[in-house]
Protein backbone atom coordinates (compact mmCIF):
# COMPACT_ATOMS: atom_id res chain seq x y z
CA UNK A 1 0.00 0.00 0.00
CA UNK A 2 1.05 3.42 -0.77
CA UNK A 3 -0.54 6.70 -0.68
CA UNK A 4 -3.76 4.74 -0.22
CA UNK A 5 -3.28 2.63 -3.30
CA UNK A 6 -2.79 -1.09 -3.48
CA UNK A 7 -0.51 -2.88 -6.00
CA UNK A 8 2.59 -5.21 -6.31
CA UNK A 9 6.20 -4.57 -6.67
CA UNK A 10 8.91 -7.00 -7.34
CA UNK A 11 11.30 -7.64 -4.46
CA UNK A 12 14.04 -6.82 -6.58
CA UNK A 13 13.39 -2.90 -6.00
CA UNK A 14 12.66 -3.40 -2.14
CA UNK A 15 15.27 -2.57 0.76
CA UNK A 16 13.97 -2.95 4.61
CA UNK A 17 14.79 0.31 6.06
CA UNK A 18 13.37 -1.08 10.00
CA UNK A 19 13.46 -4.10 11.83
CA UNK A 20 10.86 -7.01 9.75
CA UNK A 21 10.76 -10.36 10.76
CA UNK A 22 7.97 -13.26 9.29
CA UNK A 23 6.92 -16.25 10.36
CA UNK A 24 7.88 -17.93 6.72
CA UNK A 25 9.98 -20.99 6.53
CA UNK A 26 10.09 -21.53 10.25
CA UNK A 27 10.57 -18.05 11.33
CA UNK A 28 13.11 -17.53 8.36
CA UNK A 29 12.15 -14.35 6.33
CA UNK A 30 14.82 -15.52 3.53
CA UNK A 31 18.42 -16.76 3.12
CA UNK A 32 21.72 -15.97 1.94
CA UNK A 33 25.68 -17.01 1.38
CA UNK A 34 28.47 -15.11 2.14
CA UNK A 35 30.18 -13.07 -0.59
CA UNK A 36 33.40 -11.42 1.54
CA UNK A 37 36.13 -13.08 0.46
CA UNK A 38 37.76 -12.69 3.55
CA UNK A 39 34.76 -13.88 5.13
CA UNK A 40 32.36 -12.57 7.44
CA UNK A 41 31.87 -11.76 11.31
CA UNK A 42 29.16 -12.84 13.37
CA UNK A 43 28.44 -10.73 16.11
CA UNK A 44 26.48 -10.68 19.01
CA UNK A 45 24.63 -7.15 18.61
CA UNK A 46 24.13 -4.97 14.84
CA UNK A 47 27.50 -3.06 15.23
CA UNK A 48 30.55 -3.30 14.51
CA UNK A 49 31.65 -2.72 18.02
CA UNK A 50 29.77 -6.00 19.54
CA UNK A 51 31.79 -8.98 19.78
CA UNK A 52 32.66 -11.45 17.11
CA UNK A 53 30.56 -14.55 17.93
CA UNK A 54 32.89 -17.00 15.07
CA UNK A 55 33.64 -16.00 11.29
CA UNK A 56 31.67 -17.63 8.61
CA UNK A 57 34.14 -18.36 5.17
CA UNK A 58 33.24 -17.38 1.79
CA UNK A 59 30.50 -18.58 0.11
CA UNK A 60 28.74 -20.14 3.78
CA UNK A 61 25.28 -20.19 3.69
CA UNK A 62 22.78 -18.18 5.92
CA UNK A 63 19.69 -18.52 7.16
CA UNK A 64 18.14 -14.95 7.62
CA UNK A 65 15.98 -14.36 11.34
CA UNK A 66 14.90 -10.74 10.45
CA UNK A 67 16.55 -7.26 8.83
CA UNK A 68 17.46 -4.24 11.16
CA UNK A 69 18.80 -1.02 9.26
CA UNK A 70 21.63 -2.69 7.34
CA UNK A 71 22.01 -5.87 9.45
CA UNK A 72 20.68 -8.83 9.16
CA UNK A 73 20.05 -11.29 12.29
CA UNK A 74 20.68 -14.52 11.24
CA UNK A 75 21.49 -18.35 11.20
CA UNK A 76 24.69 -20.05 10.97
CA UNK A 77 27.11 -23.10 11.67
CA UNK A 78 25.12 -23.07 14.96
CA UNK A 79 25.26 -19.35 15.70
CA UNK A 80 23.05 -16.90 15.76
CA UNK A 81 23.78 -13.47 15.44
CA UNK A 82 24.36 -10.15 13.60
CA UNK A 83 26.17 -9.36 10.29
CA UNK A 84 26.49 -6.79 7.93
CA UNK A 85 23.81 -6.96 5.41
CA UNK A 86 26.59 -5.61 2.98
CA UNK A 87 28.15 -8.98 2.43
CA UNK A 88 25.38 -11.04 1.86
CA UNK A 89 23.95 -12.13 -1.17
CA UNK A 90 20.47 -12.48 0.28
CA UNK A 91 16.86 -14.31 -1.04
CA UNK A 92 13.41 -12.98 0.29
CA UNK A 93 10.44 -15.12 0.81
Amino acid sequence: KYNGIYGYVSMDYIVAASSYSSNSRSGYIGYGTVTANDGLNIRSSATTNSSILTTLKHGASLDIISVTGSWYYITASGYTGYVSSEYVNAYFY
